[in-house]
């Protein structure tokens, strides 16, 4: 939180505290250098035991403080604190956070539907891990005929290599990507179980381009690091 706060006042952003969860408190950095013109929004840490993911987000922040000063942005750095510090995937009420998009209750929900308020993103990225992946991969929420981790996996996967499963959670993965464009709901109801997850909220209701990208938990850490921070840069950099 230390060097977040002392990055954004380099970059000219804004922390948000957005609620205490678990005696933690959980921010977000906001600017508005693009005006009123489509933006960024980046998140990470919403399962604590997911840290490759955070680290790769501030690392990347901290080397971009230029685009960060010129581009709209959302980031979430670490939406789950108090599992990040108990590295284990649920809140500090046993829930999990990505299942709980829809929530309006619960005052991270709150503060985060004020945060984002009616503000379309451009691109949106969750940043995550995974314990049981033997390689990188990527959920890609796009429109129909839209492609835009091919390149991208093309530059990573000298650092991790492309998971090699052909199917997950009950979805067909093709070189290390799961594209779905279609009815977004009836996933949510018969593969999720009414569990709404950060990327297809923000997919139904503030961008057209949502990516949720997974590095293989039991790989070396400072390779997943970079691995998480290559990712952010060339698949900005492609949008």
């Amino acid at each position: 939180m230390t060097q977040w706060k002392k990055l954004a006042w380099r970059s000219g952003l804004e922390i948000v505290s957005l609620c205490k969860q678990g005696g933690f408190e959980t921010i977000a950095v906001h600017g508005s250098g693009g005006g009123e013109k489509e933006g960024l929004y980046l998140s990470a840490g919403v399962h604590g035991d997911e840290p490759a993911a955070v680290w790769g987000l501030l690392e990347w922040a901290e080397a971009n403080q230029k685009l960060l000063r010129r581009e709209t942005v959302a980031i979430l750095p670490c939406v789950n604190p108090w599992g990040f510090a108990n590295n284990v995937r649920m809140d500090f009420r046993g829930r999990d956070l990505n299942r709980l998009f829809h929530n309006r209750t619960l005052p991270f929900f709150r503060a985060w539907r004020k945060l984002v308020g009616d503000q379309q993103f451009r691109l949106a990225l969750n940043l995550h891990e995974d314990y049981d992946a033997q390689g990188i991969y990527v959920y890609e929420l796009v429109p129909r005929g839209v492609r835009l981790s091919e390149k991208v996996f093309d530059q990573i996967e000298s650092i991790i290599p492309r998971e090699s499963r052909t199917n997950i959670d009950g979805q067909r993965m093709i070189g290390g990507i799961v594209r779905r464009s279609g009815d977004m709901r009836r996933v949510v109801e018969e593969q999720l179980d009414g569990g709404w997850p950060e990327a297809i909220y923000l997919f139904l209701n503030h961008t057209r381009r949502a990516l949720t990208f997974e590095t293989p938990s039991e790989f070396a850490f400072h390779e997943r690091v970079r691995a998480q921070i290559r990712f952010i840069e060339r698949v900005i950099a492609d949008s």
